[in-house]
């Protein structure tokens, strides 16, 4: 009622730039009023469920990357302690503690694949590398796991020394 008052005022003043703004802001008013003006809110509102739908978009693609980082990180600290085992095993068997072999452990990222075991070093007789072979096998199997195996171990039989 205030509104209607002031500018039936400041007609009878004269037109002014008051006047304008006045004129301008009750056009606006009685525009959200009237029921014919629903495209001005689907717009609000199909605005909203835009924003809306990027942030659900963007919490899920943050969630799948947290997930699988995670994911890869478990996988690589279940590697180091399959590869401590078996550096381990390989110590403690007498007949192979003093050569250099050297286990390297790959997980797959997914739980179904196999367990990479690549096995590198050099031993001075075929019956010895066949000895670590079967050991790291045994050493995974017990792990419940499969396991692809890389023989990289170098025969040789020059090498009379054992390494400290």
């Amino acid at each position: 009622m205030r509104l209607i008052v002031s500018c039936f005022v400041s007609e009878l003043s004269g037109p002014g730039p008051q006047m304008w703004a006045q004129q301008s802001l009750r056009a606006t008013l009685l525009a959200a009023v009237t029921p014919g003006s629903t495209p001005d809110a689907d717009a609000v509102g199909a605005g909203l469920m835009q924003v809306v739908a990027s942030v659900v978009l963007l919490v899920v693609i943050l969630w799948s990357v947290v997930t699988l980082y995670d994911r890869s990180r478990k996988r690589a600290e279940e590697a180091v302690a399959l590869q401590a085992r078996i550096s381990d095993a390989l110590m403690l068997e007498r007949s192979l503690s003093g050569f250099p072999l050297t286990p390297t452990v790959r997980m797959p990222l997914w739980g179904r694949g196999q367990v990479m075991v690549e096995l590198s070093g050099s031993v001075p007789r075929p019956a010895l590398r066949q000895a670590a072979i079967d050991l790291v096998l045994r050493e995974v199997d017990s792990t419940g796991k499969g396991c692809t195996l890389q023989d990289r171990i170098d025969v040789m039989p020059t090498r009379l020394g054992r390494a400290a």
